[in-house]
């Protein structure tokens, strides 16, 4: 699977990481780890676009007129009863209420053993701000099957982890229980939990 497919549903999964630290990319030591809180939010908007990110997960963008406001949220579709892509396509254009949550996560970018790239992304550009770990990889045993990705792990000498959802390759097998250095950024996920087509 190309690598920036793998990037974008690793992306799209809530993702765990527990206080300790880490190295930024000039090695400068950092204790800003993702917090574990969930916020839950209650909204109401108007459905402008819906993009389909692999099944069974949509991006899809609200509108709300009266803040002259758009967002991106995500949906797992498979979360919901009653749901199927042809009645959450029927809505587009629609007004809806919906619940989300709110919650950073990291996305992993790389991994490298002795500088270089398992992924294959030797001449990858990073993005500004990339924050890196370096430290023993773990869950990565086995290559992963089906279309969800599985949480690894990266944890220090100093029992600093972070742990990533993402699409296990056979080059991350063979680097399973050794010395890696992940390099990874954070973000803020929004993810839809309820929705229902509401009049305005």
């Amino acid at each position: 699977m190309h690598f920036w497919s793998l990037l974008l549903a690793s992306s799209l999964m809530l993702v765990h990481c527990t206080t300790s630290t880490a190295d930024s990319e000039s090695s400068t030591t950092t204790t800003d780890l993702a917090p574990t809180d969930t916020v839950v939010v209650d909204e109401f908007g108007l459905i402008t676009a819906i993009e389909d990110s692999g099944y069974p997960f949509f991006n899809i963008e609200i509108e709300f007129p009266e803040r002259q406001l758009k967002e991106t949220y995500l949906l797992d579709i498979s979360e919901l009863e009653s749901m199927d892509p042809q009645i959450l396509t029927s809505w587009l254009g629609q007004y809806v209420a919906f619940s989300y949550t709110s919650t950073v996560v990291n996305d992993l970018l790389d991994i490298r053993v002795n500088d270089a790239s398992i992924l294959g992304n030797d001449s990858m550009e990073f993005p500004e701000g990339v924050k890196t770990i370096s430290g023993t990889l773990s869950g990565a045993y086995e290559v992963t099957a089906g279309d969800r990705p599985v949480k690894i792990s990266i944890t220090d000498p100093e029992e600093a982890s972070y742990t990533f959802e993402f699409f296990v390759t056979p080059e991350m097998v063979e680097a399973e229980g050794t010395l890696v250095k992940g390099f990874f950024t954070q973000r803020t996920l929004n993810q839809i939990k309820s929705i229902k087509k509401s009049d305005p």
